[in-house]
């Protein structure tokens, strides 16, 4: 079987969303000014990830999030922390939609 593409989520995959958001609740903690800049990865990724790039090629994975509505600073604090985290080899992977699904 062929894989066309790997679809990374960010929020309680690659980033540690639940730990980072303490006591607050979600949708109040992701309307937060910086709030996803200061997330930490998720417990393995990085060792994931490399297993994967192994499995289907680092040219079929990518990243994919859906930042919160009306929430314009997301999409910027988003892509940062994926620089920041993934270099730009996954800046370049990534993919901020509001509808998933048409992924």
């Amino acid at each position: 079987m062929e894989i066309d593409y790997l679809l990374i989520d960010l929020d309680g995959v690659a980033a540690d969303f639940d730990v980072a958001r303490m006591d607050r609740h979600p949708d109040d903690f992701k309307h937060m000014p910086l709030c996803y800049t200061y997330l930490p990865t998720y417990p393995g990724i990085h060792l994931g990830l490399e297993w994967a790039k192994l499995l289907v090629g680092e040219d079929k994975i990518w990243f994919a999030s859906k930042p919160p509505k009306r929430s314009p600073y997301a999409y910027g604090e988003k892509a940062g922390w994926v620089q920041h985290n993934f270099g730009d080899w996954g800046l370049e992977r990534l993919i901020i939609t509001q509808d998933k699904s048409l992924l």
